[in-house]
């Protein structure tokens, strides 16, 4: 029994120095076990791959420990490594995670990892999700075991299996079906399995068991648990209600839910979340322990392929898994294609996961018509899927009369007010807005930006930070979106009273803002000219002020000469006056845009080219 935190880390260590049994891995959590992943013994093994079989890879040694740390991390779990400032070692621990040693083994000294909260992200992840806590923790410590013992062939091992991942979609799944049928395999103890393709092979020389065991079962509530939507000599798609049913449909397959005698159907099945099953009559089945899968090459309809493995496939709508029969993610192709399949059924409208989906594709697909796109709307906004709305307003296929209303200021309630920031921002740089509706946006976008800044008077101290960002979003989306008029281009270079007088105060960003907008090609000459003018009322003399910006500036100027729009006699007249600008370094990169600029449209001179008209070094060098 485990009587302390202390002698729980003791535990753990113990557990990557010397081959245990798996009893005493049941006193161990995953979360304790993730602990071992920045221990000393793993960044001993991580050196030792650093200096073996990633010797010669360019790419390892410039990320270093650290970067090979993440990479471990992101792909033995699915989750980002945090690092928390050395001053306080221990704030990440508070949340179960952190180091177990006196020092960092990673990083430098003003720094330590841990594991990022939150779920999971990547879906090349070694330990499966589909297993329990205890036995996540087991794997987890025979894979650190593993790496500690034989570096080398652990790393080999690892990448030979996210290639082939990678690859053909064939994910050779071992652990699931080792955990699911332990009672199968010859050797039940983790630990004494000598490496990853070890257990592979394991599992597979068991494979026919497991599907002997499969088929000699026998669900008398299977029958009760399918409802069935379409059934013809092609297809049959069914939704699946119960555990019978779930392991009865799925024999021969990977899927947990069709394992006996474990419950996982139940993590995955809620009454308006089912899972739903598709069989595919015409395709011969597939064999998950197969070095390869039967594959089909199906047309998508837009001169490429989509391709489908295997005859089962089980979709989830709520955790968003869409699986072949060896338990891997179908392509975008394929799940696009069961889905339209599942959709036409008219069997899956009444539940709201399947809705949102079906929202969120609609809604992408650049192919929806602008009547697809405004039935989306009012949906999504019943099932409360902003998200689908967003996305909505990206697509250029939506009716200039839908982005109006989308971008009216209390079309969303305040209360969404990230969802609102999002779809500002969607609209403004949707190229089938009109220029009204761009007009609008940007006068809100000026009235956020001065009732959020201190020294405005139309300054509201509540959500200051929110409204800045939401106007920047928005100015940033028209600085792009190609349809935005000369006029709204010229006041976000120059400003005007009611504008520039705040922007100008909000330091660096609008110095990026304005970076961006002088590229844009309805920006004026006129406009231009006054921007990059040294002493007059344009755009230098007022962002450079701190010396901080003068950077920035360059930025700004470099933009301005390579925009077409910027006459080639005013880039001659640039570097003429090039002595005008207040800062040596500046005047040194103006000189340079200028005629890198001559020379790109072939209009330089030599005398244009020469080296002598550079005053001092240049600016990246000061």
């Amino acid at each position: 029994m485990i009587t302390s935190e202390s002698h729980l880390r003791q535990v753990v260590r113990s557990l990557l120095l010397e081959d245990v049994s798996g009893d005493l891995l049941l006193e161990v959590s995953y979360d304790h076990a993730k602990q071992n992943l920045f221990s000393n013994a793993t960044a001993k093994a991580l050196n030792k791959v650093l200096k073996g079989p990633l010797a010669s890879d360019d790419a390892a040694q410039a990320a270093g420990l650290d970067g090979l740390l993440e990479y471990l991390v992101r792909h033995l779990t699915g989750h980002d490594v945090s690092w928390t400032p050395w001053k306080a070692p221990w704030a990440a621990s508070k949340k179960g995670f952190g180091i177990i040693s006196d020092h960092p083994d990673f990083g430098d000294s003003q720094r330590i990892p841990s594991i990022r909260a939150g779920n999971p992200q990547s879906h090349e992840v070694i330990i499966p999700p589909d297993i329990d806590d205890k036995q996540k923790a087991t794997t987890l410590l025979w894979l650190l075991k593993l790496l500690k013992e034989n570096p080398t062939r652990f790393w080999t091992e690892i990448e030979e299996i996210l290639e082939e991942r990678r690859a053909d979609r064939a994910e050779h799944r071992f652990l699931e079906p080792f955990f699911h049928y332990k009672y199968l395999m010859p050797e039940k103890d983790l630990m004494k399995i000598p490496g990853l393709w070890a257990l592979g092979d394991m599992v597979d020389s068991v494979r026919p068991e497991i599907r002997k065991h499969q088929e000699g079962k026998k669900y008398l509530d299977a029958e009760k648990g399918t409802t069935i939507l379409r059934d013809d000599d092609d297809w049959r798609i069914a939704i699946i209600t119960n555990k019978g049913a779930a392991c009865e449909l799925g024999k021969g397959t990977d899927w947990c839910t069709a394992a006996p005698g474990l419950d996982y159907f139940k993590t995955y099945y809620r009454e308006d979340d089912p899972l739903f099953y598709f069989l595919d009559k015409k395709t011969p089945p597939g064999d998950p322990g197969a070095d390869s899968h039967p594959a089909t090459n199906i047309p998508d309809g837009k001169g490429g392929y989509t391709t489908q493995y295997g005859n089962k496939f089980q979709f989830h709508y709520g955790s968003r898994q869409f699986n072949d029969f060896a338990d891997g993610r179908v392509d975008t192709g394929m799940r696009d294609k069961l889905h339209r399949m599942l959709k036409a059924t008219g069997g899956a409208d009444k539940f709201p996961e399947f809705r949102r989906f079906d929202q969120s594709l609609v809604a992408h697909d650049p192919a929806s018509t602008a009547e697809e796109l405004n039935a989306v709307i009012p949906q999504a906004l019943k099932d409360k899927n902003i998200g689908a709305v967003v996305i909505a307003s990206k697509n250029p296929s939506i009716s200039e009369e839908s982005l109006r209303v989308l971008a009216s200021p209390s079309w969303l309630p305040l209360k969404n007010k990230h969802r609102r920031r999002e779809l500002a921002n969607a609209v403004a740089g949707n190229p089938s807005a009109s220029v009204a509706t761009l007009r609008n946006l940007f006068d809100q976008a000026k009235d956020l930006l001065r009732s959020a800044h201190p020294s405005s008077l139309w300054y509201s101290r509540v959500g200051g930070a929110e409204r800045r960002a939401t106007s920047h979003d928005i100015i940033d989306s028209l600085s792009k979106n190609p349809n935005t008029p000369a006029d709204i281009i010229d006041i976000i270079i120059l400003g005007d009273d009611s504008f520039h007088e705040v922007l100008s105060k909000t330091s660096l960003e609008a110095l990026e803002l304005v970076g961006q907008a002088v590229e844009h090609p309805n920006a004026s000459a006129d406009t231009l000219v006054k921007a990059v003018h040294p002493t007059g009322e344009g755009g230098w003399s007022r962002w450079t002020k701190a010396r901080s910006k003068q950077r920035w500036g360059v930025y700004v100027v470099d933009n301005v000469v390579k925009n077409p729009n910027f006459p080639t006699d005013e880039i001659r007249n640039l570097m003429d006056r090039v002595e005008e600008y207040d800062h040596g370094g500046a005047r040194n990169a103006i000189f340079l845009s200028g005629r890198n600029e001559l020379e790109r449209r072939g209009k330089e001179t030599p005398e244009e080219l020469s080296e002598d008209r550079l005053t001092s070094r240049p600016w990246w060098i000061r």
